[in-house]
Parts: C-alpha cells; structure tokens; sequence
C-alpha cells in the first residue's frame, strides 16, 4: 500500500474514531476499543516519520490525535519516556505568559517586581486580608486561570532542595492547612530532601528519578483534562494526571521552607524555549 493510502486509511479510522457520539452508537463498543487501540499504536509507530507527520499537522484532528498520544505516553512508557518531537513541538505551541498572583501569595513569600520568580521570605509580610490569600501553605497562583484550551509553561528549579509544582481549582481551601491532592483540587508534584521526587496523586506516586530537575514543564489541556508534567532538559515525561475539570485552573507554586539557607533559590516562570 502507498504511503498515500496508508495515510488515507488511518484518516479515515480515526475520522471514524472521533466522529459525534451519534455516529458511534451505530458500532459495538468492543469495535470502538479496537479501533482507539490501532489509531495509537499506528499514531505512536511513525510519529517520527517527516512527511506523515506534516500531513497530521494539517489535519483538523491533530489536537484530539497528540492529546491522546500524551494519554498513553503516561501509561505506557511512565516516568522519564522520552516524547517524541512533532509531540513535544506540538506541547510547547500552547505556552502561555505566566505571571504571579501576589494577592493569593502567603505573607512568607517574596515575588520579584516582575511577577516572574518566587522565593521563602525571611520575615512575615503584613499584606491585605484577601480573601485569595494563602494563609497556611506556603503558596501562590498565577494571575491567568483557565475554563478551556492547552496551556504549557516552565518553571527554573535549579538546585533547589524542595518545591511544588502544578495547578490548582479556583475553590481550594486558603485559609487552612491543606492535604495536596486531587481530591482537594490540586494536580500538582514536588521535591522534598533534594532527591525525592513525588506527584501528589491519592496516594502518592514516587518519581524515581534518574536526574536531578533543572526545569520542569507543566502542560493542561483542559477540555481532555490532562495535567502533564515533563523534564524539560530531557524532553521526558514525568507524569500525568486526568481528571474531568468543571471549573477554573490556576497554576500553583510552592518554594517550600528555606531549609537552613539550602533552599533559598526562587523558583522562576521561565520562557518557552
């Protein structure tokens, strides 16, 4: 068969695939298994293929087709897969210009004049009494929240001995200590004692790690609810949660305790490079 055909052949399943749930109900449900089965393992086998993957690009369903690639690189390939290219390209098209919140940020907390870097404080602030504000954890959001759409950014960990990374739902609790997890409304991982690597599901899942994070990237497709983490040095991934989101997201960050002077570098909201 002809490239040309082979490349047909797959538009047409994954048409079939993709199309109105309507159309779906016409096949059996087993039918619909094996087809999403052969769509990914067809997708994932030539990603690496120039002239297929330009014909992808062009197609209409290139969001839902790598979305679903970054599904099941979390489950098949698990921490530190290495993501293919026209994927990680694809990944980073969704950057989004992050800046701080300095009304949700605890009074611990410092933020650079440019809403660009956080670090631990070394005295108490007395700030407003907002009503977003952070006053347990040591925390704060990003200005920009989102109710739709694919959203990446990276964040400078350097050699910092603790941190939190991820999002977090309008509606979390601000006022009081909090359990970091999904069913608290955080999708979120950290570092903790310099090399313990954790995402922060329910329980938690050890990150084992074979390289320290220089930056980390986070990638939200909101309507797939994906929250995907990734090494960005390595272009591996880390992690992915999946969830059904139902209200506003917004990424969070913790710089954790100064741990003795050893952890007093900021975190910092770099550009997508």
């Amino acid at each position: 068969m002809s490239d040309f055909s082979e490349t047909h052949a797959l538009k047409s399943r994954t048409v079939f695939y993709l199309a109105p749930e309507k159309e779906l109900q016409r096949t059996e449900h087993n039918k619909q298994k094996e087809n999403v089965t052969w769509l990914l393992t067809e997708l994932m086998s030539r990603l690496d293929e120039k002239e297929y993957v330009k014909q992808l690009a062009q197609n209409s369903l290139s969001r839902q087709l790598y979305s679903r690639v970054i599904s099941v690189y979390s489950a098949s390939l698990g921490v530190e897969g290495k993501v293919p290219k026209p994927v990680w390209d694809w990944i980073q098209e969704a950057a989004a210009d992050i800046t701080l919140d300095p009304e949700t940020a605890n009074p611990w907390l410092s933020l650079s004049k440019d809403k660009k870097r956080i670090s631990m404080g070394k005295s108490y602030q007395t700030l407003s009494a907002s009503p977003k504000r952070f006053a347990i954890l040591v925390c704060v959001l990003g200005r920009e929240g989102f109710t739709s759409g694919r959203h990446y950014w990276e964040v400078e960990v350097g050699e910092k001995t603790a941190w939190d990374i991820g999002v977090a739902k309008e509606s979390i609790e601000r006022k009081n200590n909090s359990l970091i997890s999904p069913n608290r409304g955080y999708w979120s991982i950290q570092l903790r004692k310099n090399n313990v690597y954790k995402a922060l599901s329910s329980p938690s899942t050890v990150l084992p790690l074979s390289l320290k994070l220089q930056k980390v990237g986070v990638y939200v497709d909101y309507e797939d609810g994906l929250v995907s983490f990734f090494n960005v040095k390595e272009r591996c991934h880390l992690y992915t949660f999946t969830a059904n989101f139902n209200e506003r997201l917004y990424p969070y960050f913790s710089p954790s305790t100064l741990d003795n002077g050893q952890n007093s570098a900021p975190l910092i909201i770099s550009p997508v490079s």
